[in-house]
């Protein structure tokens, strides 16, 4: 062997060159990925918008104060806007997503002023992510105008079913000419934990925080106006909710001891210990999809498991190390069934918990008219969740889901039935009354009203809705002041939340107790 040689071969083997087929595959079992919106992709009018709206519920004070409004879209993005009534009146006008357990949202939020000729009055512009109960409790990243100048600043507010009351700034921006365009994102659990990113910077962060704000949340892309001499948009793009700002790897073999999350060039973006069998990474502080490998070392610094090629990481995201010999997955859990229409029945269901070794590549649903009968195949998707459309009025269909991998398929996960709408559609009177223990009428309690995962109504007690004859709904009986849920009075249920399905009026009570 010439000098050379000998030189390369030493080298390579102090750099632990391993055999290829000896590394484990890391691929993603489970994306964190929750809804990705660029919010500039089409050109629609507000008439178009309201018309349909698609992912996200659009409304404001601004209608009940005869204020002007606007919202729309175009390739610059989502452009949301209010002008107040008189100056020092505030009106408003949001983009509401739905509801989502999610724990990031992030949004590029634009101000396209930089002051306000007028004195005592303010354009506040945002990202804000509030509970999806009926308190308005939120965390916020806004932009705060006034003749002075724009500051961004990132808040927490408590307060009632119907405002806001008591507002907490938690930090400013206090240098000269800020941008007027600026990367949000908040993650919070609602409870005692928030993490606020500017521009990919961490301004903020506590695990101790009384945030008040319990799960679903919702997230509203939303100005505020006391201005009354000028219509000011915001404008907003790149929307994204993500499970979370931290991925999982997972099935890592036992001799493992570090894994790091790398870019094209080899720099280490996030790094981790394995301890049992498991590496987890904030990344919360990237934009996702955040595009990287992820490669897992022994504590002798030898490749034991990689990703093959960059991957498209997101908050939330679960990868796994595939098994050197994989066998096929469990049965994905969770299946639900949702009539949403005469014609169409939505699908959901959580993938397995065990992959088998190897990435799952899709999921077989399958469908049945004869209550579990008979089977026929109605789609492969590579998603959790799936739309059934075509179908016939006033029928039960019942679905089933196998998960696939390399090797084969699972059993079929458990059946959900639905039944779709009727072609004729007719409607009902659901009244809700409230009363306390003793049998008393109270009044003045606020009930929620909501269908798939969206609030459609509410007001307070007695309050009556006009429900279609068929569809599940949600009624929720909120507390207030001393006034505490006790029970339905016709189910005995401590749950303030329940389902409810109508064919004829009804009439439902809600029990009170009074706390000292």
């Amino acid at each position: 062997m010439n000098a050379v040689l000998l030189i390369l071969f030493l080298s390579l083997a102090s750099n632990h060159v391993v055999n290829a087929s000896s590394v484990g595959t890391i691929s993603l079992a489970k994306s964190g990925l929750v809804v990705s919106d660029p919010l500039n992709n089409e050109i629609k009018t507000q008439q178009e918008l309201k018309a349909n709206p698609g992912y996200w519920y659009y409304n404001g004070d601004a209608p009940d104060l005869k204020a002007n409004y606007t919202f729309f879209k175009d390739l610059q993005g989502l452009h949301v806007g209010a002008q107040a009534p008189a100056n020092g009146t505030y009106a408003g006008f949001y983009a509401m997503s739905q509801n989502t357990n999610a724990t990031l949202f992030h949004a590029i939020v634009s101000t396209p002023v930089r002051t306000i000729p007028s004195n005592n009055n303010f354009f506040f512009n945002g990202l804000y992510v509030q509970t999806a109960q009926s308190v308005v409790n939120y965390v916020s990243c806004v932009s705060d105008t006034s003749k002075s100048g724009t500051i961004w600043t990132i808040g927490h507010t408590y307060g009632s079913p119907n405002d806001a009351l008591m507002f907490d700034t938690l930090w400013t921006d206090t240098s000269q000419n800020q941008p007027l365009t600026r990367d949000c994102t908040i993650v919070t659990d609602g409870q005692n934990n928030l993490k606020a990113y500017l521009d990919g910077v961490l301004v903020y962060s506590s695990s101790t925080i009384l945030l008040g704000m319990p799960s679903p949340f919702n997230a509203y892309l939303e100005p505020q106006n006391s201005y009354t001499g000028q219509m000011i948009n915001g404008t907003y793009t790149d929307f994204y909710v993500t499970e979370g700002d931290k991925i999982l790897i997972t099935n890592i073999s036992s001799n493992a001891a570090v894994a790091n999350v790398t870019d094209s060039n080899g720099n280490v973006l996030a790094s981790s210990p394995v301890s049992n069998g498991k590496a987890i990474f904030d990344i919360g502080k990237y934009h996702f999809p955040l595009v990287a490998n992820i490669a897992i070392y022994d504590s002798n610094k030898i490749l034991v498991s990689s990703t093959t090629s960059p991957a498209n990481m997101f908050g939330g995201d679960v990868y796994t190390v595939d098994a050197l010999n994989p066998s096929p997955p469990k049965s994905p859990t969770g299946l639900a069934a949702t009539a949403i229409s005469s014609s169409q029945i939505n699908l959901s269901w959580t993938a397995p918990s065990d992959n088998g070794g190897s990435t799952i590549t899709e999921y077989n649903v399958e469908r049945s008219t004869d209550n579990g009968t008979s089977w026929s195949s109605v789609s492969n998707t590579t998603s959790t969740s799936y739309s059934d459309t075509g179908l016939v009025p006033s029928t039960t269909y019942t679905y089933r889901a196998s998960a696939i991998n390399s090797v084969g398929t699972s059993s079929p996960s458990n059946t959900a039935s639905a039944t779709t709408y009727p072609s004729v559609i007719t409607n009902s009177k659901l009244t809700v009354s409230t009363q306390n223990l003793n049998g008393a009428s109270i009044s003045g309690q606020y009930i929620e009203l909501w269908q798939n995962g969206i609030q459609i109504d509410g007001g307070f007690s007695p309050v009556t809705f006009t429900l279609m004859d068929g569809p599940q709904y949600t009624v929720i009986a909120d507390n207030y002041l001393t006034n505490m849920f006790d029970h339905w009075f016709d189910t005995g249920s401590k749950n303030n939340s329940r389902n409810i399905s109508i064919m004829t009026d009804t009439s439902i009570t809600a029990v009170y107790r009074t706390i000292p």
